[in-house]
């Protein structure tokens, strides 16, 4: 399988060369691969040593859809995401880092009124989620 960058893929796309796009699942990543009368080629990286994983297969489709191309298989069968204790993991950091931030002085805390001006000013009414 041949490993091309976006330009080749795009540049194959617009000469029709492309019969099928699809998304693979690679453990918790997907790398996008296409089928052309030449053969199967997946996405590089930049610089073209690796293949391109996105952990994110919405981060791959807006690219496609950036490229014109609208339509996509998606093969799930070696999807494994992650474990939700990696969420949990990155929660505890997140909220462990605000928590110091607001201790540091490094995040701003925010009066009533100063939250009730930013809601005002965004347009939440507090009525809806």
């Amino acid at each position: 399988m041949k490993l091309l960058d976006i330009a080749a893929l795009q540049a194959s796309f617009a000469a029709g060369d492309v019969a099928s796009v699809a998304l693979h699942a690679v453990q918790g990543t997907f790398e996008v691969r296409w089928t052309t009368r030449n053969g199967t080629a997946r996405l590089a990286e930049e610089g073209g040593a690796h293949g391109r994983h996105f952990p994110d297969p919405g981060e791959a489709l807006l690219l496609l859809k950036t490229l014109g191309i609208h339509s996509v298989q998606v093969d799930t069968k070696a999807w494994q995401p992650e474990p939700e204790s990696v969420y949990e993991d990155w929660l505890k950091a997140k909220v462990a880092s605000s928590l110091a931030g607001l201790q540091d002085g490094t995040n701003k805390v925010y009066s009533a009124d100063e939250w009730a001006a930013i809601r005002a000013a965004r347009g939440w009414d507090g009525k809806t989620v």
